[in-house]
Order: structure tokens, then C-alpha cells, then sequence
């Protein structure tokens, strides 16, 4: 995924500078990769999650937003449950 962060910025609308691949996370795990945009350096957890995300995919993700004080999340899953795309939805307003 790392490879493809300035096309992955491109669909978010946002200009990605990689930080670190596999951040560890303390307790919470490891974090697929810790971008910052690079107009406003805020930092952007990215996770990534094929072949069905169930609910503990969707709490490990925000556990690492906490942990890295992420500003922005995203999330890239294929086959994702509709309660994870409401949640999401939800998520970005």
C-alpha cells in the first residue's frame, strides 16, 4: 500500500507524505501505515483490510487512530458489512 499512497492520496483528496510502515502501536497493535498530509501535517492512520473486516478489524482501526492521534482515518476494506459502511458514514460527518 505504501507504494501506491500518492494514488490512495489522490482518492482521499489529499496530498500524503509516508511517515512509517507498520507502526507499532504499544498495547494497541500495528498500524499498516502513519501518513501526514502535506499541506496541514496532520497525521493520517491508514489500515488495511481485505477478505471480510468483521468488528474486530473495525476496533483494532480505531484503537490505532487513538494511539497514533490520528486526525484523519482511512480505512481500506473490500466485501465491508453495511453496519461498517454506516459507521463510517457516520464517522465522517
Amino acid at each position: 500500500m505504501a507504494v501506491n499512497l500518492d494514488r490512495l492520496g489522490e482518492a482521499a483528496g489529499l496530498q500524503l507524505e509516508l511517515l512509517k510502515e507498520e507502526k507499532r502501536q504499544g498495547e494497541a497493535g500495528r498500524l499498516d501505515i502513519l501518513a501526514r498530509q502535506e499541506e496541514t501535517k496532520a497525521l493520517v492512520a491508514i489500515e488495511n483490510h481485505f477478505n471480510h473486516p468483521d468488528n474486530d478489524h473495525l476496533a483494532r482501526l480505531l484503537r490505532y487512530a487513538a494511539a497514533s492521534e490520528a486526525d484523519t482515518v482511512i480505512w481500506v476494506a473490500n466485501n465491508s458489512p453495511e453496519l461498517h459502511s454506516e459507521v463510517k458514514r457516520r464517522l465522517d460527518k
